[in-house]
Formats: C-alpha cells, structure tokens, sequence
C-alpha cells in the first residue's frame, strides 16, 4: 500500500503490484477509498506531514505553516519523527505524535531558508 499527500492535505491511498517483468512492465496500481482498507496499516515510515500519525504536529510546534511548509520522517522504530519548516527549523519529537499539545524534544533553526527535505536513518 503506498500513501501520498498533496499540498492541500488531501491523504490519498493506492494498492501498487509490481509485475514479475518490472522494470520493463508498468506498476499496477489503484486508489483504495475505503477508510477500512487502510485501518491499522503499519507503515515502513512516515514521510506525510498529514494523517493521523502527526495530528499534533502543528503550528505551535513548528515555527511555519504546516501545511504545505513541513517535510517530515519517522524512525522505522517508531520512536522519532524530525520536521523540517518554511524558516528552516528542524524539530524532533516523539512519533506517533498524537497531541495537539505536542513538545518538540529538541528544535533549532540549521537551514538560511525552508527545510525542503527530512530523513532519518
């Protein structure tokens, strides 16, 4: 299953199958739009700054505008998420982050400008 997420928050889901041909065959692959098709779905990562992994990841966390601004990644532990904003500030915090009171463990600016990338390894 892969997810997306485009820049008006809008969280979309495909089911992808890969054919035994790959590369030479095209990915097959459908929009899922049944919620109960991506219940309970544990992810290898979480790279979306929406959806409910990151509902507390928000304005007063971040010193941007989340929508649209925020690059995101998850440990694939699950302990971590780093969030990298429009002024360049890079923010970690515990993942899921559920709380829309949420603390960032550790947060600083290291960018001049927007962070337009995050990963974690």
């Amino acid at each position: 299953t892969l997810q997306t997420c485009g820049e008006s928050g809008e969280v979309l889901h495909f089911s992808v199958r890969i054919p035994d041909e790959f590369p030479s065959g095209d990915v097959v692959r459908a929009q899922l739009t049944s919620p109960e098709a991506c219940t309970d779905k544990e992810w290898a990562s979480w790279t979306l700054n929406q959806g409910w992994a990151v509902q507390g990841l928000n304005a007063s966390v971040l010193s941007g505008t989340v929508r649209g601004t925020a690059r995101v990644d998850s440990l694939a532990c699950g302990a971590l998420l780093a969030a990298g904003d429009s002024s360049g500030a890079l923010s970690l915090l515990h993942f899921p982050c559920l709380s829309q009171n949420a603390r960032a463990r550790s947060q600083g600016a290291v960018h001049l400008g927007a962070a337009t990338a995050v990963a974690v390894a």
